[in-house]
């Protein structure tokens, strides 16, 4: 039997998000959701993104004991100086602008690290304590 990190990440292992966009972020309850209003790549056999697919909802469902809504999500703005964003000031910035995401890092401890960035400001957005993953599509508006 797998075990749930496993699962986890088998199926993030199915798509790109390389040059994709995170729309916006929500909570509710133990959960954390990841809007790709541009929807994200299918990977074929040889790991390579072919298709962009209808928007998508990643979600996140994270340990209950580790969630809290303003610090769910731990992102670093890095260059010049380093600035540190909590879950509402990252509400607040994706009022403005989308995360662009450049590149995805799995850890087998049960988080997930989008490198990227926001207009010219270049981030980490992390997300730790993950027990489950789904995607599933989201509702036109």
């Amino acid at each position: 039997m797998k075990n749930d990190n496993m699962r986890i990440f088998e199926e993030l292992f199915q798509y790109g998000f390389h040059d994709t966009e995170i729309s916006s972020i929500e909570t509710s309850l133990c959960e954390l959701r990841l809007n790709f209003n541009n929807g994200i790549y299918l990977l074929n056999e040889a790991c390579r993104e072919t298709t962009l697919t209808k928007p998508l909802q990643l979600k996140f469902q994270i340990t209950p004991a580790f969630f809290s809504e303003e610090y769910v999500v731990n992102v670093t703005s890095y260059g010049k100086r380093t600035k540190y964003y909590n879950y509402s000031d990252m509400k607040k910035k994706f009022q403005k602008s989308s995360f662009e995401v450049v590149n995805v890092y799995f850890s087998p401890f049960n988080a997930v690290l989008f490198d990227g960035g926001m207009k010219k400001e270049s981030m980490l957005f992390y997300i730790d304590f993950i027990e489950k993953v789904t995607i599933c599509e989201l509702p036109i508006e």
